[in-house]
């Protein structure tokens, strides 16, 4: 029921007051106007940035804590570092994955760096030396090359994001067989992970070169 906002009058079968002869479909709409208000509905976004402050927070206390047990019993922080460092890094690689929703190949690449960090402070932290460097670090570069391979066979061998861990871990493994000929005689591991990345690199380039050098002009604006 429709009803007149000068006369306080209501109308059924009519637009118009009988009194004063307003029209009160504008009035109804007028009122709608002046009390809607914009309704907030938090979005996926918003949800992310507040997940992304509460894990943060409870990294930093959960670090403090565990440096405050350590200093009270040991009178030293030496265990409490492996927390420092599983925590940074499940810091910048699932939770700031899971923030900024970032792509396969992102999160391939920042797996094998930041792993690669956690594996060599591990290694030198214990002084336990060989196994990160001739064992650890190549086989999970091999896995994670084949898995970015797949990757990038299933994008139709065009997509640059899917070329760059592969193209990241061919580089690394080129510097770190050059550390390892030099300063261990267990390089074969490496040796494996480096020609495998090579030869992906160049498969990409002798049978797609037209259209992996296009993606490359386009990913970064040449």
């Amino acid at each position: 029921m429709k009803v007149c906002k000068n006369c306080n009058l209501q109308i059924k079968n009519s637009n118009y007051c009988p009194l004063c002869g307003k029209c009160v479909d504008e009035q109804a709409k007028e009122n709608q106007e002046e009390r809607s208000f914009p309704v907030y509905a938090p979005t996926l976004i918003d949800n992310s940035e507040s997940v992304w402050r509460i894990l943060s927070k409870l990294s930093i206390w959960g670090i403090i804590v565990c440096m405050a047990i350590n200093l009270f019993i040991n009178k030293t922080i030496s265990w409490s570092l492996y927390a420092l460092f599983g925590l940074l890094y499940l810091h910048f690689v699932v939770f700031y994955s899971v923030y900024k929703k970032l792509s396969f190949a992102n999160v391939i690449t920042r797996i094998a760096v930041y792993t690669t960090f956690l594996i060599l402070f591990l290694e030198l932290y214990t002084q336990s030396w060989g196994w990160g460097m001739c064992y650890a670090i190549p086989f999970l570069w091999l896995a994670l090359t084949i898995t970015s391979a797949i990757l990038m066979i299933a994008k139709g061998w065009v997509n640059f994001e899917m070329f760059k861990p592969t193209l990241t871990m061919t580089v690394m493994s080129a510097i770190l067989l050059g550390f390892l000929f030099g300063f261990s005689e267990t390089f074969w591991p490496i040796l494996v992970t480096f020609f495998v990345c090579l030869s992906l690199v160049c498969f990409m380039f002798m049978f797609r070169f037209k259209r992996t050098v296009r993606s490359i002009q386009k990913e970064f604006r040449l």
